[in-house]
């Protein structure tokens, strides 16, 4: 009979509406697993090539600096030139833009600090030099490497910044040793983020 050839073993006509379902639910699954995978990916990609524009732009700043040093500039002439003097606006070379980074609001997205006290707190360094206030506005620097940016004395100070043989001083001038933080901060895909590198520069002769 037709009725008994159609229902035997291997001649089903097709999947049941709980089949459908349930294959569309697993494929649903797999996809969203997927997809969540793919994103992170991405995520993940876009992050890390604006941490490396950001290293890159800082470690070619200081490059610069240390350029500067090797072809005879005294560390008081880099403190002039990139440090907090004169106030608001900082050094002529103390701010500067990153291709690929979108700045934070009005804060440079590069911003040079010379650490001129010889025993500081990360807390009192980090000039906001395009908010043109008065005090100016103090975003904090990363010394020692823990991103808290408020560690008083942090490693390697306190320092003899001038070779007096004291470490108790804000120093302005008669620099011999020059500690310097260069801060990229930048308005990320997904948030805002900063990066800090710490460098001690030696005078011309003493680093040759």
């Amino acid at each position: 009979m037709p009725g008994i050839w159609l229902d035997r073993p291997g001649f089903r006509r097709g999947m049941t509406l709980v089949e459908v379902m349930v294959t569309l639910a697993v494929l649903t699954i797999a996809m969203t697993g997927a997809l969540s995978v793919y994103f992170t990916h991405i995520r993940t990609e876009m992050t890390s090539e604006e941490r490396r524009r950001a290293a890159l732009a800082a470690q070619a700043k200081l490059d610069e600096i240390r350029s500067a040093i090797a072809g005879g500039a005294s560390l008081d002439q880099i403190f002039n030139d990139y440090g907090p003097l004169p106030l608001p606006g900082g050094g002529p070379k103390a701010t500067f833009d990153v291709e690929g980074l979108r700045p934070i609001g009005k804060l440079a997205t590069g911003t040079v600090s010379i650490i001129s006290d010889e025993a500081p707190n990360e807390a009192d360094f980090g000039i906001d030099y395009r908010a043109k206030a008065m005090p100016p506005k103090i975003f904090g620097v990363d010394i020692n490497g823990d991103r808290k940016y408020s560690g008083a004395s942090p490693y390697p100070f306190p320092l003899d910044l001038n070779g007096n043989g004291t470490t108790e001083h804000f120093v302005a001038a008669g620099f011999r040793l020059l500690p310097v933080v260069v801060t990229i901060q930048w308005n990320g895909t997904y948030g805002t983020e900063r990066m800090d590198i710490f460098a001690l520069f030696l005078p011309p002769l003493i680093q040759q």
